[in-house]
Order: structure tokens, then sequence, then C-alpha cells
């Protein structure tokens, strides 16, 4: 059998030293090479062979010395975490095996969700503190290792995220619109929210940048638009926003001033030319028709001046007030009855004006017809008129009793053929018919006297 001996790492002073048996080749000693893969980077090896039979072993051949080249560091293990702040974060790491060539440096790199990683920190240590960090947001790291042969794979990923804080101060509020007595702002959130949601707003108001104690909050919600209607006309106020989530309130935005202007009266409201009239009926004395006006018209064009309140008038004069977010209303109206069908038809004028603290717009009008429903006539009617002939007839012969059957027929007649008979003519026709009887009986017992 051939034995392939010696392998060792050679002393500083070059002496050979017996190595181990590393390989026994096969019986008919063909295997003349080796491969050895458990050398060391850097390291000196000498190498010797000899042969050995069945009656013994031979001399053993002069020795071979080898170098083994040195590489780049193997990969480090991850990173961990020391310590986490709101703007920092400390992280250390432990040096992996050098590969025959001490490490030089190490190389630290940070990424976060918006952005890749980019090297932070360059040097020996194996301990560094990143700040200037985002609170309450999520980073990753990673190292590297450097000899002069090259750098090492990166590490595996550390995730860490940084406590979170207050809010960042929100961007200054936008004027959208500015009444006399009003204005409408809007803001955006906050650039960095410290790494925790905002959860609500604040809107602080002063009239005096110079005096802390005129400082009133005027909002606290959720939303990010106000609507602030208790102002001045013709005044100077200054608005700041503030932001807050789980950690608290943010410093304020910068100051916003807004300067109302003077009030004046609010414009003409526009309105419809179209009046509906319902329940139209008469009176109890049957000389006045009542009925029911629905009136309607456009907000005014000027948002400068807006109304407090909308006032209705039926020709010139006024008869009701509606509230300024209302565009209809309904009023009562009369006008007097004519005597007949034949009458005209009466006009009425309804307008509308628009009011303020400062005066009230002019009006704006619309006419509408109102129908004539005839009144009755104070003269008696033809069937009254024939009611009391017949009862007179009735009382010159004294043998007949059908007078007042006559004069109930005669009146019901009018009733059946006429629909505008009304409660009057009833009632006049009624008291005929009663004066008619009495007439009747009185001519019955005459002869007895």
């Amino acid at each position: 059998n051939a034995e392939y001996m010696g392998k060792t790492e050679l002393p500083e002073n070059d002496s050979v030293v017996q190595g181990e048996t590393i390989c026994i080749g096969s019986a008919l000693g063909t295997t003349t090479s080796y491969v050895d893969r458990s050398i060391k980077a850097t390291a000196r090896y000498g190498y010797a062979v000899s042969a050995v039979n069945s009656i013994g072993e031979g001399d053993v051949s002069s020795i071979v010395e080898v170098s083994a080249a040195a590489g780049v560091p193997s990969k480090p293990l991850n990173p961990s975490l020391v310590q986490a702040t709101t703007d920092s974060a400390t992280v250390e790491w432990i040096p992996p095996h050098h590969n025959g060539l001490d490490v030089s440096f190490f190389v630290l790199q940070l990424s976060d969700t918006r952005h890749p990683f980019q090297t932070v920190f360059q040097g020996p240590d194996t301990r560094y503190t990143i700040e200037s960090l985002i609170a309450g947001k999520q980073y990753n790291v990673r190292v590297q290792a450097h000899n002069p042969k090259g750098g090492s794979p990166f590490s595996d990923t550390l995730t860490f995220r940084t406590l979170p804080s207050v809010p960042g101060p929100p961007v200054p509020p936008t004027v959208v619109t500015v009444h006399p007595t009003a204005v409408k702002l809007k803001w955006d959130a906050p650039i960095s929210d410290g790494g925790s949601p905002v959860t609500g707003y604040r809107i602080d108001m002063t009239t005096s940048l110079d005096d802390e104690n005129s400082n009133e909050t005027v909002f606290d919600g959720t939303s990010t638009t106000l609507r602030f209607t208790r102002l001045t006309p013709n005044c100077t106020f200054h608005f700041c926003v503030f932001a807050r989530n789980e950690s608290g309130w943010s410093q304020p935005s910068a100051w916003v001033a807004v300067t109302t202007p003077p009030l004046q009266p609010p414009a003409t409201p526009e309105m419809s030319q179209e009046i509906k009239l319902s329940k139209v009926h008469t009176d109890g004395t049957k000389e006045n028709i009542l009925a029911q006006a629905t009136v309607s018209w456009n907000q005014p064009h000027s948002s400068t001046n807006p109304p407090t309140a909308f006032h209705i008038f039926v020709n010139g004069q006024k008869v009701s007030e509606s509230a300024p977010a209302r565009q209809t209303a309904t009023v009562s109206v009369k006008w007097r009855s004519e005597c007949s069908e034949s009458d005209s038809d009466f006009t009425i004028t309804i307008g509308v004006c628009a009011v303020n603290e400062s005066g009230q717009s002019p009006q704006s009008s619309a006419t509408v017809t109102c129908p004539n429903i005839p009144r009755p006539s104070a003269t008696p009617t033809e069937s009254e008129k024939q009611l009391v002939l017949r009862a007179r007839e009735g009382s010159g012969n004294k043998g007949s009793r059908k007078a007042p059957e006559e004069a109930s027929r005669i009146i019901k007649l009018p009733n059946r053929k006429s629909w505008g008979v009304k409660r009057r003519e009833i009632e006049k026709g009624i008291a005929c018919l009663v004066l008619a009887v009495l007439l009747y009986v009185a001519f019955l017992y005459k002869p007895l006297k």
C-alpha cells in the first residue's frame, strides 16, 4: 500500500516536524495526487511523501513548502440594537473571522421605507449611534467587514423603530374666504407626525401677538377646515394651528393675519316670478278672499356681505321674516271680493329683500293675479221676488191652503238650478218662507173674527 505522510504547519524557524498520515492509497499504488481543503489562510505548510510496500516503508521525500493565500472577511453576524430614542439609535456588532488578514474597518448602512441603503458609518469601531432620525419611524441597518483583500458579504438586516414624539408644527392655515363677520380656514397635516398618527387639531386666535393672554382657542377637533363666525367687521385677527398625537400637542404653526372687510348691506336676492296660490277661500263676511302664497328666491350673488335674514313684503308692507339659510316662504294674502263673476281679477305684488346688521338690500318683487269669487248681491233674487208675490196672491184666496207649499217649492228651485246661490240667499229664502206662512195663518183666522 502507498501511504502519504507529512503535512504540518512549519514553525517560524523552518524546521521540519513529522506530520500525520493523511491518505492511504490503493494497493496498486497508483494514487499520486492529493487536494488539501483544510488549510488556513496565510499559514505556511510543508508536505512530504513516502512509499510503503509489504517489506516496509521507504525513505521520506524532501519537504515541499506551501503558503496559503488570504481572503476577504467572513459575513458578519446580525447587528443588535443597544438603545433607541425619538431621534437616534445605537447598534453594535461582533467582528467576523478575518480569513488570514485582520479587519481594517466596518461599513454600516441604513435604509427606511422610502429610501434605499446608504452608508452612515465607516471605521474600526464595532458600535455606532445613528442620529437625526425621525421619531416613531421604522429603519433597517446592516454591516460589512473590510480587510486589504476587500469587503465581506453584508450581514442580515436588523429592523428597529424609533420612539414616537409629538408632531412637528403644522403648515400655517390658509384663508379660503373672509367676510365682515366670518372667515373660513383650511390646513394640512404636519410634515412629521412624530411617529404616531395625528388625532386632532387646535386653532388659536388672537387680536394682539404681543399679548399672550388674548389667545383664545376657537376650534378643537379632527377636521382640517374651520368656518369661524364671531368676528368684527374691519378688524385684524391672527390664527395659528396645533397638531396632536398620543404623545401630546405640537408647537404652533406660524400666525396668519386675517383682516375683515367693513360690513355693507347684502346684495338683492333674485326672486322667482312664479308665485303659487293655495287654500283660496272667502272669509265669514264674504267680502274678502284669503289664500296662501308660496314664494322663492336665490341667495344674493355677493358673498362678502352675507344676509342674516330675509324680509317678505305684500303690496309694500312687511308680513314675514325668513332665516338666512332658507330660500322659500309661505305668506297669507287677502283681497276684496267683487260683486259679480264678470269683475276683473285682483293683482298683488310680493317682494323679498336681504337683511344684515348694516341694512337691507333693494327688494326683488313679482306679481300674482288673484281670482275673483263674487260675493252675494244685496238686492232680492228673482226667486225671492216670486215667493213674495205668490204669498200675496194666496192671501187673497181665502179657501186656498197651497200658498205655503208653493212658497216652499219656489224657494227650492233656485237651489237646484243655480250653483251660485250662497248661504245668504238661502237665509233670505227661509225668511220669505216664514213670512208667507205667517200671512197664510193670518188669512185662515181672519173669518173667525
